[in-house]
């Protein structure tokens, strides 16, 4: 999208709390993640790089045969790195997704964030917003 085509653009968010009957519809827009962008999450042992966050969730790969594989509405502790500041939080899977990509996408929901480590989140997500639309920097 070309930064003229997103004079005007704006997003409106709901409810972060959307009830888990609704499947996977999304209550905020997920912002990419970029190669450069030094943010992963750790399930176990294993150390995934994440493709996209919003406040209330963040979306990996996964990995070959042997390591950590999601299921879905699995409750999972993990550790989110962004950049320099390390996160411990509980989330819940809420779809593992053959997108056609060589690994499946798995989908995080956070559930009970402790006020920093969710004002942390939507600090990040802020500023990944920001470069996306201001295309500063968008996706790698």
């Amino acid at each position: 999208m070309s930064k003229e085509a997103m004079v005007g653009l704006e997003f409106e968010t709901g409810s972060e709390e959307c009830p888990p009957e609704n499947g996977i519809t999304r209550c905020c827009f997920r912002i990419p993640v970029s190669k450069s962008d030094r943010f992963s999450i750790r399930i176990g042992k294993t150390v995934y790089s994440m493709v996209n966050i919003q406040t209330s969730g963040v979306s990996f790969r996964t990995r070959a045969e042997g390591e950590y594989f999601p299921v879905e509405k699995e409750l999972i502790n993990a550790m989110i790195t962004l950049d320099d500041q390390v996160f411990n939080v509980r989330a819940q899977v809420m779809h593992v997704s053959d997108d056609g990509e060589e690994n499946p996408l798995c989908g995080l929901r956070f559930i009970e964030l402790d006020k920093g480590t969710a004002e942390a989140l939507s600090a990040f997500y802020e500023v990944l917003r920001e470069r996306l639309l201001l295309n500063k920097g968008g996706t790698a």
